[in-house]
């Protein structure tokens, strides 16, 4: 059996983790500005903070690669890792501008619905994070797929309520608000299942 008498550094394992559970704490931040829409801007304010959150801890990723001379991963798999799920981030965050800066209302059922599958997506790659150290794509499949199933379901989702704008006789400045708000939080999903098949082909990748 090959193997290497340099020590891996396992760190890039644990910041992926403190990423996953960012994301998960910004998902979540997400679906109660949506269910409970009173104090928005602070809502908004305190995704803003998880977002930066976020881009320090892509930013402490490439910093120790720069230091690192034996990686668990090639380095470009391990900076894409990092970069992807800063792109949920982001994009949750995008999300919640929009809410608070469109001045809706109050959100919809399907933008709730939207933010119950985003939170349900963190949760699972929460799940493929913490197996990531063992590099065995069986132990990550069933999480895999649950975020693939969300992003058919939200796919699936956006498409009904982007037809239910343009028949249900909203005036066109609402349907154009709703239609970029659930593009916006499709688009969390996407990232979602993007930053999961990635991980499973590093991991194949490195079987």
């Amino acid at each position: 059996m090959a193997f290497s008498i340099l020590p891996r550094d396992e760190q890039y394992f644990v910041l992926f983790q403190d990423a996953a559970q960012n994301m998960t704490e910004s998902a979540r931040a997400l679906e109660d500005l949506v269910r409970n829409f009173t104090d928005v801007e602070e809502k908004a304010d305190r995704i803003r903070a998880l977002e930066a959150r976020g881009d320090e801890i892509t930013f402490q990723i490439i910093s120790r690669l720069r230091r690192a001379f034996v990686t668990p991963f090639e380095r470009e798999d391990i900076i894409a890792i990092g970069r992807a799920m800063d792109d949920v981030v982001d994009m949750i965050e995008a999300s919640a501008a929009r809410l608070a800066s469109y001045a809706v209302e109050r959100p919809t059922e399907g933008a709730c619905a939207f933010a119950g599958m985003i939170v349900s997506a963190s949760l699972e790659i929460e799940k493929i994070m913490a197996q990531l150290h063992r590099r065995k794509v069986d132990e990550i499949r069933l999480p895999k797929m649950a975020v693939n199933r969300v992003e058919a379901e939200a796919d699936g989702l956006l498409r009904r309520l982007v037809a239910g704008l343009f028949t249900g006789g909203a005036d066109p400045l609402t349907v154009i608000k709703w239609k970029e708000i659930y593009e916006t939080l499709e688009t969390v999903t996407d990232a979602q299942e993007r930053l999961a098949n990635l991980v499973e082909g590093i991991i194949l990748k490195n079987a």
